[in-house]
């Protein structure tokens, strides 16, 4: 897996619709290429309390914050994917 392909709160671009689509395809988070709309503006991505926005959130003071958790509690039950728990795993093993 890709660091590109890794968004800072920790979901794994790869699942995403958009980066699997085989016509303009969005390259990941963390790449310079193509992203979608949603991705470009996404507030956690480009939350003011990161260092740059390829950071990860869990190397923030405030992380889990709100924004997190809440992204978090719609994808497990959406999506069964923890944003919190990717980067759990990422602490303990790297990308």
């Amino acid at each position: 897996m890709k660091y590109s392909s890794v968004a800072p709160c920790g979901l794994i671009c790869d699942l995403c619709y958009a980066f699997q689509r085989p016509k303009n395809r969005c390259e990941g988070c963390n790449s310079g290429g193509n992203k979608t709309s949603y991705c470009e503006k996404c507030r956690i991505k480009h939350c003011p309390e990161k260092a740059d926005d390829s950071e990860l959130c869990n190397k923030c003071a405030n992380y889990p914050c709100k924004r997190i958790k809440n992204l978090d509690k719609r994808y497990s039950l959406k999506y069964g994917e923890s944003a919190i728990a990717n980067l759990g795993r990422i602490s303990e093993t790297g990308i």
